[in-house]
Order: C-alpha cells, then structure tokens, then sequence
C-alpha cells in the first residue's frame, strides 16, 4: 500500500467493490432500497456509478489494521460493517428529522414512506453485524469474533445513547458544557471502534489495543467538535439540522457566556416550536456578539493535542505517522 497517498483512493475503490458485491448478491428489492441509499443503485435498481462517498471510517479501519499488519480477508468485512452502520443511522436520521432530499437525491423514506426506510435502515444494521460474524467463516477464532461483536455492539449502543441526548438537548436551553462533552464521547466511540477492532486480529497486546481505542475515541470528538465549529463559520449554506434546534458546541457556550439580553434573545429564537432559515441568521450573529468560537477553538485544540500525542506515542513508524496525519487532515476538512 501506497501510505503517502493523501486521498487513499486505492482502500476507497476496494471497499466500494466489497459493499457493492454484498447488495448485487441479493435479489429482493429491500436490498435495492439499500443500495439506493448508499450510491449504489438508482431507484429503479439499475446499477450507477458514485464517486461521493468518503469511506472515512472503512479507510480509517484498514489503514490502522495495514500498518499492524492483520491479514487483509479480515479488514474489509469489519470496513464494510462500520459503513453499513453510518447509512443505518443515515437513513433513519433522514426519516427522524423529515428529511425529503439529501446529496441531490430524494432520501429512501420520500420514496418509499417510513415504514421501508425503516425496514432498510434495520436491515442495513443486521448485515453490519453479519460481516463481524463472518470473519469465523474466514478463518477468524470464535473468541475474537465474539470480542469484535461486543466492541461492534457497545459502539453502537454508545452511538444510540448519542442521539437520545441529542433529541433531549433539542427540547432544553440549561445544555451544560460537560453534558455535551458526554454525549461527544458516546459518539466518538465509533472511531474509536472503527480503529481498535482491526487491531484485535493483530497479535497485539490488551494494553496496546487499549490506547488505539483511547486515540481513536479523542479523535471521534475532535472531528464533531470541528464539524459543530464549522457548521456556523466555515460554510455559508445554512444546516437545516438547526431548523430542528439542535444543540451544538457553541449553541452550548452561547447560553453559558451569554448576558441576560443576549439571553433572552436566544430564548426567543428557543421557544419557537420550528426555526425558521432566519433564526439561524441571528442565531450566528449573537453567537458572533458573545465570541463563543474562541471557546470553542481552546477545546479543539485541547483534542488536537491529545491525538497527536497519541500519535507519535503508539505508532514508531514515522512512515505510518505520516499516513495517519494525513488520514486525519482529511477526517477534519
């Protein structure tokens, strides 16, 4: 493998082959609706090529797993599981926040109603979790494919626990600050996961496995923590996930550091059952006024430097430093 290749485009096309081999292998058009969703398929079940989609936690998965040597028939069902688990959640995020359209398409639930994108979504978590059980069929030990099930399970699990606070927070204006760091660490366990699980195949030991997972959890939290900054000053299109009052990092600090008019001003635009494209509007224009990005900054980069000093302290090759910076340049645009 090529590990100064910045755009691992080779890991990307071989797990693009792999997922698309799983739907084209089953004829019942549940599948198709599947296949739609993830860029396979249009939605007539005809065959379409997709350059979009980023592979981040497949390649962040293999990448690790390569540079601890775990023999190769092992990373692409586990790569493969963790992208079937992000579109699980994509498709039932669409359905949950009445999304019709996402990535110029119409979502599966516009199409087909709730009821199927629900059948889909739970579909695509019950093959995320057959391509674990897999890797006994392929030579794997039962013991370590029961150990991987239960990393895959309690990441998932994490990762639902994430989004009952997310739809809690959505309702409340008293989000404090650790409350949403929790709720970070619940979802950064998905990395964390996507980084560690390929390392049990490895002879590697407990210890070790250990700070992967611990290096993969802070690097899941800082990529939400620069998406939540982004998502207010490095893009113009308004996130219409805010129409739906969703607490982010500096909605989070807005109501800690806020003075009393400034809060007031937040609770009339909190108190709205729907936001408006306009709220949004003012909304970044009083997070401006109390200068929470500054807040927010002093966080990230207390995450920057923690993954980087994992980085150099768990990998001694400066050939896959080099490759797990450049990973994770692109994991944070």
């Amino acid at each position: 493998m090529n590990k100064n290749n910045s755009n691992f485009q080779d890991i990307k096309f071989d797990v693009d082959v792999y997922l698309r081999d799983i739907f084209n292998s089953r004829d019942m058009s549940l599948y198709n609706m599947m296949a739609y969703h993830m860029g396979y398929k249009d939605k007539t079940g005809t065959i379409i090529s997709n350059e979009n989609n980023q592979y981040l936690h497949a390649i962040s998965s293999i990448l690790v797993g390569r540079i601890f040597n775990v023999d190769e028939k092992f990373l692409y069902p586990i790569a493969a599981s963790l992208e079937m688990f992000i579109n699980f959640i994509g498709i039932h995020d669409d359905l949950k926040d009445g999304i019709p359209i996402r990535n110029e398409k119409d979502t599966v639930w516009w199409i087909w109603g709730p009821a199927q994108a629900i059948n889909a979504g739970d579909g695509l978590h019950s093959l995320a979790r057959l391509q674990i059980s897999k890797l006994s069929e392929i030579g794997a030990s039962n013991d370590l494919v029961f150990e991987a099930l239960e990393k895959f399970n309690s990441a998932s699990l994490k990762f639902s626990e994430s989004k009952y606070l997310e739809l809690e927070f959505q309702e409340r204006i008293d989000v404090q600050v650790k409350e949403y760091l929790q709720l970070l660490n619940y979802r950064g366990e998905l990395f964390s996961t996507a980084m560690s699980l390929p390392v049990l195949f490895s002879n590697s030991p407990n210890e070790l496995i250990a700070e992967i997972s611990n290096f993969g959890l802070n690097l899941g939290i800082l990529i939400q923590i620069t998406k939540d900054i982004n998502s207010f000053w490095e893009s113009t299109d308004v996130d219409f996930n805010f129409l739906n009052k969703k607490k982010t990092l500096p909605i989070v600090y807005a109501f800690k550091h806020a003075s009393n008019s400034q809060k007031i001003k937040l609770g009339d635009i909190y108190f709205k059952r729907v936001l408006a494209k306009e709220d949004i509007v003012e909304l970044k224009i009083i997070l401006n006024e109390i200068g929470v990005r500054k807040f927010c900054e002093l966080d990230r980069e207390k995450f920057r430097s923690l993954v980087y000093s994992k980085l150099e302290k768990i990998f001694d090759s400066q050939e896959s430093i080099d490759s797990l910076k450049g990973l994770i340049d692109i994991l944070l645009v």
